[in-house]
């Protein structure tokens, strides 16, 4: 065992104390920053795009269309929801698709969120029945996904249409 004494002044103890909090946050900031600018996963457009304000509908259109989707740029639907206290299997499996595109909607249940719904007129070999649902609380996005609303061979997968999000979607 090593044990090390030292002696300083209050004003050296200061300095000594600021510049250890000063280090400290250089480290732990940049362990965030880097942490944010590198998406959870491989199809998220954007931390940009997962941390999106949308404050009016150019927003929202905006934040989809950043994901590549054309849109009927005024919602079909704008609707309030209230999320449930807990958890059931069929959104805990709606909320795994969320976690894949960075966002969690566990800390938003019991909440009232708003989903906003368009309609999609560029998603591939569909011409029709293709929505983006948005999901948003006090104006930032918390999650949502593109569906086909066909009742015979619906289905949902997050934003970004990729391999990835292909073999995690829900058929419906």
């Amino acid at each position: 065992m090593f044990v090390l004494s030292m002696r300083f002044s209050p004003k050296k103890a200061a300095v000594l104390c600021c510049a250890a909090v000063v280090c400290a946050a250089a480290f732990w900031g940049a362990g965030r920053l880097k942490a944010a600018n590198e998406p959870a996963v491989e199809n998220v457009a954007s931390v940009r795009q997962v941390k999106a304000k949308v404050k009016d509908n150019r927003q929202r259109v905006d934040f989809l269309t950043g994901f590549g989707w054309q849109l009927v740029e005024e919602p079909e639907e704008i609707t309030d929801i209230l999320l449930p206290e807990a958890m059931d299997d069929v959104l805990e499996q709606y909320n795994q698709i969320q976690q894949l595109q960075g966002y969690n909607l566990e800390k938003y249940l019991g909440r009232t969120v708003k989903r906003y719904t368009y309609i999609v007129v560029n998603y591939p070999g569909e011409e029709e029945n293709i929505r983006a649902h948005l999901f948003v609380y006090k104006d930032k996005v918390i999650g949502g996904d593109i569906c086909c609303i066909r009742a015979e061979d619906g289905f949902l997968h997050g934003f970004e249409l990729t391999e990835a999000t292909e073999s995690c979607q829900i058929t419906l």
